[in-house]
């Protein structure tokens, strides 16, 4: 998707909380929240978010709002045949199969879709209409209508790989511990298998019982999405509940798992909103796994602006270009007009010189000067059969019967009286036979030879005068 925009404005819901961060799409996507409460919003803060959004109308913004993990689902797709294009026709009624509601009272986007071993594959993420459009009307309430409406998780899981990126065979989880919800992400290199969201967070998590409800939930994720606890695996830390090392230290001790797990931390991720972060930035980098659920239905109305205005422009040029073909043709057409004008004359010159100044009609000059010509040849033809000599037919007999007995041919005068030819061969007879060729077609020769010399080759000099002319 082509980032057109300045600045993104993304919304996070954060349980209870709701957070704008400001992204500049021109200064590498950097960050920062501008406006933050708790729902519902204070009229000092409702009024400080509409100050916000006037002074955003001018800077040409984008909006994008999340589709909540618990609100969708998650599906990865495949085919017993490596085709993609086939496999987009297929992947809808299989996602349809897999939805526990039906396909038409949903959006959906199919991402990540790749050929391998034999197969097609994709990762299908679903929201409901009814859940859409409350999350816009929900977007509404605070004076927002988001452009772009993308899936939280996948976007997540896109700043998690730039921050941190993840060799093909590696397997991770990433966690990202927020004040009133736990998000939390499995997946293998860069595709993402598994997503689930916690409705607990940093904020109640306070005594070790807490702790430990937390610890069961999380692995119980763990060993769904990943059977091979004792394989390595990288545990990543993100978001503002895990910034401290207090509450990661007393997690990492209630989960209790195998030292085969590593733990880690996205520092870059430890911000108050790392997925409106992370939302924006995916428009930022214009990832190849943006996408949008305002489509059809729902589409922004600033989209369908912008379709009908490229479909009005389409329509322009190929209006355009129709009047350039048509103003072409014409063109076109006058040219090859003046040019048969031109060619007409050439002609006529041509016929003129050719018959002596006589006219052939229209369109009939090739038989016109055909029949001229064959007039002219019959008058001549009895004094050109008087001076006609096989000439060709003659050097093509001399040339293979040099190449039957190896005769160089140095010098060839072939007139049509006379001939002379100079050359050597490696057998003294080998003059004789061009010289009985000569004889038999009416020559009389006079063959002249000198005896092998240094080179073993005996030298010759061939000479003839035709006996009609002699």
């Amino acid at each position: 998707m082509k980032n057109r925009f300045k600045t993104a404005y993304a919304l996070e819901l954060d349980g209870p909380r709701v957070i704008l961060v400001r992204t500049d799409l021109r200064r590498r996507g950097k960050s920062r929240v501008i406006w933050q409460a708790t729902l519902p919003p204070s009229e000092t803060e409702r009024r400080q978010l509409e100050g916000l959004l006037v002074a955003a109308a001018g800077e040409r913004p984008v909006f994008t709002a999340p589709v909540c993990i618990a609100d969708s689902v998650f599906r990865w797709l495949s085919t017993p045949f490596p085709s993609l294009r086939k496999a987009r026709r297929v992947f809808p009624a299989l996602l349809n199969t897999q939805l526990p509601f039906d396909l038409a009272q949903c959006q959906y986007a199919l991402l990540s879709l790749h050929a391998k071993e034999g197969e097609a594959r994709a990762l299908a993420v679903a929201v409901r209409h009814e859940t859409l459009r409350r999350i816009l009307e929900q977007c509404a309430s605070l004076g927002l209508d988001p452009q772009i409406v993308q899936h939280e998780g996948i976007a997540l899981w896109q700043e998690a790989l730039a921050a941190q990126p993840s060799a093909p065979s590696e397997s991770r989880v990433l966690v990202c511990l927020g004040r009133h919800r736990t998000l939390l992400l499995y997946g293998k290199g860069p595709n993402l298998y598994g997503a689930q969201q916690m409705p607990s967070g940093a904020d109640s998590l306070c005594t070790q019982q807490e702790y430990d409800a937390w610890a069961a939930k999380a692995r119980l994720f763990l060993h769904t999405h990943c059977k091979e606890t004792e394989k390595p695996l990288n545990w990543i830390w993100c978001g503002p509940g895990a910034a401290q090392a207090e509450p990661r230290t007393a997690l990492e001790k209630a989960l209790n798992l195998p030292d085969s797990i590593t733990y880690r931390q996205a520092d870059r991720l430890f911000s108050d909103a790392p997925v409106a972060q992370a939302l924006a930035r995916m428009i930022a980098t214009s990832s190849t796994s943006l996408h949008n659920f305002r489509a059809g239905a729902f589409a922004h109305p600033q989209a369908l602006q912008q379709d009908t205005k490229i479909r009005r422009n389409t329509l322009l040029w190929v209006i355009l270009l129709g009047l350039f073909l048509c103003l072409t043709g014409l063109l076109w057409q006058a040219m090859v007009f003046r040019q048969n004008k031109v060619l007409d004359r050439q002609i006529e010159e041509a016929v003129g010189e050719i018959t002596e100044g006589a006219r052939a009609p229209k369109a009939q000059e090739v038989p016109f000067v055909s029949r001229i010509l064959e007039e002219r040849r019959n008058t001549l033809s009895t004094f050109s059969d008087m001076t006609a000599r096989p000439a060709e037919a003659l050097l093509t007999q001399i040339l293979g019967m040099a190449s039957e007995y190896r005769i160089t041919i140095q010098q060839l005068a072939l007139h049509p009286d006379t001939m002379e030819l100079k050359g050597f061969a490696d057998r003294w007879d080998a003059g004789t036979h061009l010289e009985k060729l000569l004889k038999s077609s009416g020559y009389q020769t006079d063959l002249q030879r000198r005896e092998a010399g240094a080179d073993e080759m005996v030298h010759f000099t061939l000479k003839g005068i035709h006996r009609e002319n002699k």
